[in-house]
């Protein structure tokens, strides 16, 4: 079960005139990351490498939008060494059981 997820953003774009401002997600700053709790014994934590989008502030409105498109290929937890076992954490969150990178390199 993921308890937490918490996003990051770094704005580029500064407010134009009396326009909605719009923004580009940083890439080289932003990395969407998970925490599970494995049997109430520890936490798993995990994040995501590679992550592009855009968001939309209307204060006016008191509304916005967001994209984000995050490659499911970047997984990772820093256990990609399978050493003696079949496979690794990380490939088997990559595998069908979990996230099918395969079939769904990119979420949104």
């Amino acid at each position: 079960m993921i308890r937490k997820t918490y996003f990051t953003f770094r704005a580029e774009n500064p407010c134009v005139g009396g326009s909605i401002p719009s923004y580009t997600i940083d890439p080289y700053h932003t990395f969407p990351n998970f925490e599970v709790n494995h049997l109430g014994m520890s936490n798993m934590r995990g994040q995501f490498g590679k992550t592009t989008g855009k968001f939309s502030i209307d204060h006016a409105a008191k509304t916005g939008t967001l994209e984000i498109t995050v490659q499911t290929t970047s997984l990772t937890t820093g256990d990609g060494d399978k050493g003696t076992r079949q496979r690794s954490r990380d490939e088997h969150l990559r595998s069908p059981d979990f996230f099918n990178v395969a079939e769904f390199p990119t979420m949104s």
